[in-house]
């Protein structure tokens, strides 16, 4: 490998490195998070606060890595690194983009996982205020991203007696 590769491979690998490591934390911050849903609900607001540093991290760890494919003339998207990698020729590197890619999809569950639990949550405050204020009781259901339908079941038929 050419000294200019290498140097290209260790920045480069150094840069996913950090940004793995970074990831790691979110998606602890993330299992954390969808305890406290459940748990301790006003602690939500630490977790919150520590979530936006690693993403504002990963977000200049980002442009910096954006910033070395740029300058050695890929294309700044899933292609171009990858060209990037193979052009090195570096197995390291090839791995390190693999578990950075694992490391986002990882995140991005479990981010959907715990909205859909806020969201669940919001529903069931929203139904015991309203209980609680005289409203009528509705029977409630949710479909796969955990929005309640109000019990809008296709094909059923609401009867009062």
């Amino acid at each position: 490998m050419s000294q200019n590769k290498q140097q290209l491979a260790s920045k480069l690998g150094s840069i996913l490195k950090l940004e793995s490591d970074h990831l790691s934390i979110l998606l602890d911050l993330l299992e954390q998070e969808r305890r406290k849903i459940l748990d301790d609900p006003e602690a939500l607001t630490t977790i919150a606060s520590e979530k936006h540093k690693q993403v504002q991290m990963l977000e200049q760890l980002s442009m910096q890595h954006n910033e070395l494919l740029q300058q050695a003339g890929f294309t700044l998207d899933h292609d171009g690194m990858q060209n990037c990698i193979d052009c090195c020729g570096s197995k390291e590197l090839d791995e390190q983009w693999t578990s950075l890619l694992s490391g986002i999809a990882d995140c991005q569950e479990q981010n959907l996982k715990n909205g859909v639990l806020v969201e669940m949550g919001r529903n069931r405050l929203s139904q015991l205020a309203e209980i609680f204020h005289g409203g009528e009781k509705q029977t409630s259901t949710y479909d796969q991203a955990g929005k309640n339908d109000n019990g809008n079941i296709p094909g059923s038929v609401s009867i009062k007696a």
